[in-house]
Parts: structure tokens; C-alpha cells; sequence
């Protein structure tokens, strides 16, 4: 295959090649351009969520009682235990000890954690999932040990399996 003679000719082959070049280097631009644009599209975004994360966290620092509940008294603790008892069909008489213990700071943070040492007698299954379900979601109390014994006395076979609890429950409290 020849090439046609006018592109042979010296005064053309130079402005011809500085064509070509000049051809592939806008190809290559245009490709360039396509992905900083791609680039600045996912940074715009990501700018975006960072401003929204900065604002939901401002928002937060701004309100941190309702982070640690309202309840800082051992008496509101009871109460709140108490209710729970009610909700999961435990008896009173099945609770034998709420005992307080001193709160401490969480890092070095204004929080305080303030654990509760509960201690149940012959409760099943069911009533003490039920309890820890409803002090959690309602009360905001977390559940951090949880201690199963079976108990002593002898247990009819038909009925629900008894067990005997002892568990912590902890309140974040904001304390600056």
C-alpha cells in the first residue's frame, strides 16, 4: 500500500506530525479532564458528608443530657428497675438486692458510668429476657455482667426452667 505522494512531500510531513501529536495529546487531555472531573465530583461529595457529620456532631456536643438519660438518683434507678419488673411479670419478692455502686468517670470524658448490682432469686428465662429488653430500650440502662446460677432447691420437671440472676446494669450520667 503506497501513501498518496502530497503526504510524502518534506514541507508536509513536519506540520503533519505536530498535527498527529497535537491530535493524540487532546485525546489524551480529554481523558485526563474526564477524570478529574470524576475526582472533584466524589471529593464535592465527600465534603458534603463531612460537613453534615460536622453538624450532627455539633448538635450533639450541644445536647448531651439527653445522651445520658435523666436519671442520675439510685431512686430513679430503682424506679426504672422496678418498672421493668413489671413489664417481664417478675414478682417483687423475686428481687432480692439493688445495690449502688460509686460512679466513675468514663476516660476522660465528661461521663460518669454508674453501676447497679442486682441480684434475682428464681426468675426464668423469658421474665429476665424480657426485664433486660425493657430496662434497655426504655430506661437506657446497659447491661455489662450477667451471672446465671442454677438454684439450690429442687425444680419440678414440668415447669419453665428456674435460675437465679445477678447482673450489673450501668447509667451514663453527664457530669462536666
Amino acid at each position: 500500500m503506497k501513501l498518496p505522494k502530497i503526504l510524502t512531500l518534506p514541507e508536509i510531513r513536519l506540520p503533519l506530525l505536530i498535527l498527529t501529536g497535537l491530535v493524540i495529546l487532546v485525546f489524551f487531555l480529554y481523558g485526563e479532564l474526564g477524570r478529574l472531573q470524576r475526582g472533584a465530583s466524589e471529593a464535592a461529595e465527600n465534603a458534603q458528608t463531612c460537613r453534615e457529620l460536622s453538624r450532627r456532631i455539633l448538635e450533639l456536643k450541644k445536647k448531651p443530657e439527653l445522651i445520658s438519660g435523666n436519671m442520675s438518683s439510685t431512686a430513679q434507678i430503682a424506679q426504672s428497675v422496678e418498672s421493668a419488673m413489671v413489664q417481664a411479670e417478675i414478682p417483687a419478692g423475686k428481687l432480692v438486692r439493688i445495690e449502688p455502686r460509686s460512679a466513675k468517670r468514663f476516660e476522660k470524658t465528661p461521663f460518669l458510668e454508674q453501676p447497679s448490682h442486682l441480684e434475682f432469686r428464681e426468675v426464668t428465662m423469658e421474665q429476665l429476657i424480657r426485664f433486660l429488653h425493657a430496662v434497655s430500650t426504655q430506661n437506657h440502662l446497659e447491661t455489662i455482667e450477667l451471672r446465671l446460677h442454677a438454684p439450690r432447691s429442687t425444680v419440678s420437671e414440668t415447669g419453665p426452667e428456674i435460675w437465679n440472676a445477678e447482673l450489673v446494669l450501668t447509667n451514663t450520667i453527664y457530669s462536666p
